[in-house]
């Protein structure tokens, strides 16, 4: 059964992401092909990732795709692996070959406009926060333009000290994020080219859009506080991977700070000043009353 998915193998030796497209069942087995074939494996670089992962495929290939029905056999994957000390590597396959992957790359319902918007967007992206977001918008035009894509969407980042998985609800949260702003500045962006527009008239504009988007700015970042919160009230959340709200922010519950805390760290301790000396409030006594 066709299915797309993104899974992430516990492996001793760094961090593995993998998207597959295709047979749901071999996409779910090559990750537990890598978690398996992978155990006594210690790389000292990338380059001895990437000649390992090309073994572990040529074997799953061998072993379990050609015993597939031909029908069965379509299988598209992309594979990501963080390794400490030596970066981030992505590789997408083609057939039984492993490719690396320079920028970008698109696996499964690929259509040519998903394919236009990657490229265009490919040189925003200066934050891992807006890099998110890039993929997100790109899921949100999947979404809203092909037949075959719904569901909830499944957003991983991976870095060299590790792989996180957003919330459903966070990723969600960007959706309507993106909605929201995109609303308001298509109108902009068409009226700033329409010449026929006075220039009195498109400064007027320009002065309602930028209330609108600080307003809108003001309610995402309370928004994304409100499930950062949540999230850290899992036992299981060990920190973020990318920062989510203004530099300066700051969530604090009791003595801890529960944000920012990134993958890798310890949970810091604040002490919260008043302002308030501490002999500034007094009772006064049964006489004075």
């Amino acid at each position: 059964m066709y299915s797309e998915n993104i899974n992430m193998p516990e492996v001793a030796w760094g961090h593995v992401v993998v998207g597959g497209a295709g047979n749901g069942d071999l996409c779910e087995g090559f990750s537990e092909a890598i978690r398996d074939e992978t155990k006594a494996f210690k790389p000292k670089s990338m380059a001895d990732v990437e000649i390992e992962l090309k073994r572990v495929l040529q074997l799953f290939y061998e072993r379990d795709v050609k015993y597939e029905k031909p029908k069965d056999r379509l299988l598209a994957l992309l594979v990501g692996v963080g390794l400490p000390k030596a970066g981030t590597s992505l590789w997408r396959s083609r057939g039984a070959r492993l490719l690396p992957v320079k920028h970008h790359a698109i696996i499964g319902y690929d259509a040519p406009v998903y394919k236009y918007f990657a490229k265009r967007l490919d040189k925003f992206p200066g934050y891992p926060s807006q890099m998110v977001l890039i993929v997100a918008y790109l899921l949100s035009i999947a979404k809203e333009t092909g037949n075959g894509v719904a569901g909830g969407s499944q957003i991983v980042i991976l870095k060299e000290e590790g792989v996180f998985e957003e919330t459903q609800k966070y990723a969600d949260l960007l959706t309507q994020r993106i909605k929201d702003f995109n609303d308001n500045l298509d109108r902009v962006f068409f009226m700033a080219m329409d010449l026929a527009i006075k220039e009195e008239d498109f400064k007027d504009v320009l002065k309602q859009t930028e209330n609108i988007l600080l307003m809108l700015r003001r309610k995402h970042t309370n928004d994304a506080a409100q499930v950062i919160l949540e999230q850290t009230e899992d036992p299981t959340w060990k920190g973020d991977l990318y920062p989510k709200l203004p530099k300066g922010s700051m969530l604090v519950r009791g003595e801890e700070v529960l944000y920012p805390r990134y993958l890798g760290t310890k949970a810091q301790k604040v002490t919260i000043e008043t302002g308030v000396p501490k002999r500034s409030i007094s009772r006064k006594s049964k006489r004075q009353r």
